[in-house]
């Protein structure tokens, strides 16, 4: 059974974020597409730098590798 009330979204919220590895304090910022260049994926990588941010790249394309190298070098926790 779904219950959509605040209690309930509150504990789904809380179950998935522990699920996932992810603070509270965290913002999930998400992207779904194909990893290419002329969609800018990179900003998001760029955008994250510093902040308490986990990308999510849910997608494939040739930017994948370098995308990932790049998250590494500015230690931005990214998925993909």
């Amino acid at each position: 059974v779904f219950r959509s009330d605040e209690e309930s979204r509150a504990a789904l919220r809380a179950e998935a974020r522990r699920d996932l590895g992810v603070g509270e304090d965290q913002l999930v910022v998400s992207f779904f597409g194909k990893l290419v260049a002329h969609k800018r994926p990179d900003l998001l990588v760029q955008a994250a730098r510093g902040r308490p941010w986990v990308l999510q790249f849910v997608g494939d394309g040739a930017e994948r590798e370098a995308l990932e190298a790049a998250a590494r070098g500015a230690r931005v926790a990214a998925r993909f």
